[in-house]
């Protein structure tokens, strides 16, 4: 009889031990279940986050390439305009006009002035008059302040096109610094995202696993 009450009170506890058993890893199935769905949750949104940043940077690229075309254009121009200037500045100071207006860099002067919008008109006449004359020598000794001042004029314009190139190159290099540094801790975040949603998944079934043999028994 003692046996029987013995073996019957174990056989109790153990079943009441199982049911405990039971609820307790229902309980952390449904806990890990919710943290498993939020990591993948959180997966998702890093991976979306990673490629946002992508996009931005081939973005900024972008941008980039066609700002410094734009400025590589304005530079070359400016430049050729420049030299031209200088050239016809000093051929007439040195009463060699005549050979200058037979040169390529008087075409350059006559279509720098034709196409300058905001040069005035009375300089605009002297100089395009200072081009069609065979000799240069109508009007050679007024032309010079005319050119000098157009050249500072154009001088003043490439420096602010250069400044507004160096702060744009140091804005998209800040960029890309920035984005490079996210993407970086995006893809960490990720990795180790990827490695505990393995986990989790493992430990869910091993946990599924228990409860059903826990019930069995």
């Amino acid at each position: 009889m003692c046996e029987c009450k013995t073996g019957i009170a174990e056989y109790t506890q153990s079943i009441s031990d199982g049911e405990a058993k039971v609820e307790q890893l229902a309980a952390n199935l449904e806990s890990s279940e919710g943290q498993l769905a939020q990591l993948k949750s959180d997966l998702v949104n890093h991976k979306a986050d990673r490629e946002a940043a992508k996009d931005a940077l081939a973005e900024a690229l972008g941008m980039r390439e066609k700002e410094a075309a734009a400025y590589g254009g304005v530079k070359a121009e400016a430049e050729a305009n420049m030299e031209a200037i200088g050239k016809a500045v000093g051929a007439i100071e040195k009463n060699a006009a005549a050979s200058f207006l037979q040169s390529d860099a008087a075409g350059v002067l006559r279509n720098l002035v034709n196409s300058n919008q905001a040069m005035m008109a009375d300089s605009r006449t002297e100089v395009l008059s200072f081009l069609s004359n065979a000799d240069g020598s109508e009007g050679s000794g007024e032309i010079v302040g005319v050119l000098k001042q157009l050249g500072d004029e154009m001088a003043a314009d490439l420096k602010v096109a250069t400044e507004a190139e160096e702060k744009a190159i140091a804005n998209y290099d800040a960029l890309t610094a920035d984005k490079n540094a996210e993407i970086a801790e995006l893809t960490k975040a990720i990795e180790d995202k990827i490695t505990r949603v393995g986990e989790g998944g493992v430990a869910i079934a091993d946990m599924k696993a228990d409860s059903k043999d826990t019930a069995e028994k």
